[in-house]
């Protein structure tokens, strides 16, 4: 069982050195300000990264998803439009059958999007991790 007066220390000292991160202190300078040993500090910089990791990974998901949301209405609209127009007898034939072509056009990219849109989301969500994996590395060189 964990008990509540250590997580809200771990909370506090989580806080104070995003505090510290953010005003440009050195790994070492947060350390020593916070008189924490290299094993604590280091536990708690691995939650911090964690927790950055999972914030920007539902960042990028989310952001991703809401793209792929707004294309499909956009197409959708762009299919209404064009057959709208394709069905205007006002409207000279050349234009209706390239308004036809390209309602023919957006739905097969609404297609391909409901298709791929999830596995863009999967990507996304992948370079997500692997940036801040990538990021991870880089600060435990520096630190």
């Amino acid at each position: 069982m964990v008990d509540a007066n250590s997580e809200d220390e771990t909370r506090k000292a989580l806080l104070e050195m995003r505090r510290y991160y953010a005003a440009g202190y050195s790994d070492s300078e947060i350390m020593r300000h916070m008189s924490l040993s290299e094993e604590k500090f280091r536990h708690y910089q691995s939650q911090i990264y964690a927790q950055d990791q999972d914030a920007l990974e539902k960042a990028v998901s989310g952001r991703l998803a809401h793209e792929i949301m707004t294309l499909k209405a956009r197409l959708e609209s762009a299919v209404r439009n064009c057959h709208e127009i394709a069905s205007r007898y006002d409207v000279r034939v050349r234009e209706r059958l390239e308004a036809e072509r390209m309602k023919i056009e957006a739905s097969v990219n609404i297609v391909r999007l409901l298709r791929d849109g999830p596995e863009a989301l999967k990507i996304g969500h992948n370079r997500g991790t692997k940036q801040t994996a990538d990021s991870q590395k880089a600060a435990d060189k520096d630190g």
